[in-house]
């Protein structure tokens, strides 16, 4: 199943988002595809070596959490994530 995903997919048509049809979800994906976290989290990381000042982390933080909380709630994707730090 994992092979049959595109190499590189890009970012999702709004109309194919439009096209979940669930009110609460399509906003909050919509949200989620706007988000620019990833661009400072890039600076940082790669050869920029960029350090975010205090408010920049607080502002992606506060809008990552107002994202990614209610869409795990909608789409019921409660999991452990401690499962995955134990060792075997």
């Amino acid at each position: 199943m994992v092979a049959a995903f595109p190499d590189r997919p890009g970012d999702p048509k709004d109309a194919s988002i439009d096209g979940v049809g669930d009110a609460k979800v399509v906003p909050l994906l919509k949200a989620l595809k706007a988000t620019a976290i990833h661009t400072l989290r890039n600076r940082v990381v790669h050869k920029q070596a960029y350090r975010p000042t205090r408010a920049e982390v607080e502002a992606a933080l506060d809008e990552a959490r107002s994202i990614v909380f209610p869409l795990t709630s909608h789409l019921q994707l409660h999991d452990e994530i401690n499962w995955y730090m134990k060792t075997p």
